[in-house]
């Protein structure tokens, strides 16, 4: 019995110290000052839990984990009754990744072949080897969002995902905000309101200049590229020699 409040005691203090979290930082500070915790409601989970543990009750608790890694704003669908029009958008966007109908174009209508030129110059710069023949023979001529977005192979492989995840949101030594990819997929404010602002910011972020970070080697000054490492075959099998290194 003892050990049972014990553990219905902890709970009661888990309980309040998520209150006392969430309303000085964490969802409650991202949502800004609209979100209130309703105190009464607060006392009487407090209350009704202490009875609990008093009264030597079971109770069954369960968790789970409800964080994400990546930054994606449409990766993840929330509710957010006080703006319409986020629902709205939320079921565009699926309705358009599900039926692309006409707008399932091919990539190269996207990422252009004057855009694969340079970023293959950037590459040549830094020693990477030329991947032309997987751009001319393979991925250009593919629907954007059927046969690229859609591809659970290079999924599996977490040949697009990896490299997001790692330069998606970098944290920099001595400033608050981090510095964010040049992307629609993340908190990035600058202007991508045509393609060509979008690449041109990309490029540079990507190849010129160094961002001081902190990593378990200490602190380090890398250019994003210098980032992206070969993705690990022991924890993403599906990866190969060809996609690792090529």
């Amino acid at each position: 019995v003892n050990r049972r409040n014990r553990i219905l005691s902890f709970s009661c203090i888990f309980f309040t110290v998520w209150v006392v979290s969430f309303s000085s930082g964490g969802a409650g500070g991202f949502l800004g000052s609209k979100v209130i915790l309703d105190g009464a409601v607060s006392a009487r989970a407090h209350s009704g839990m202490m009875a609990m543990a008093a009264q030597g009750r079971k109770m069954a608790v369960t968790s789970w984990n409800i964080a994400a890694i990546n930054n994606n704003p449409f990766e993840y669908w929330i509710t957010f009754p006080q703006n319409p029009e986020y629902e709205i958008i939320m079921g565009n966007i699926e309705s358009f990744l599900e039926n692309p109908g006409a707008n399932d174009i091919p990539v190269h209508q996207v990422f252009t072949d004057e855009m694969f030129t340079r970023l293959e110059t950037r590459m040549e710069k830094i020693g990477w080897p030329s991947v032309r023949s997987y751009w001319e023979n393979d991925f250009k001529n593919r629907n954007i969002v059927s046969q690229f977005m859609k591809d659970k192979e290079l999924g599996s492989k977490r040949l697009a995902s990896m490299p997001d995840r790692v330069t998606n949101t970098i944290n920099v030594l001595g400033q608050a905000d981090p510095v964010c990819r040049p992307t629609v997929i993340n908190m990035y404010d600058g202007d991508l309101s045509t393609m060509n602002q979008w690449w041109d910011a990309w490029e540079k972020f990507m190849f010129n200049d160094p961002l001081s970070i902190f990593s378990k080697e200490g602190n380090l000054s890398l250019v994003p590229y210098q980032m992206l490492k070969p993705i690990k075959k022991a924890k993403y099998p599906a990866i190969t020699e060809v996609s690792l290194f090529s």
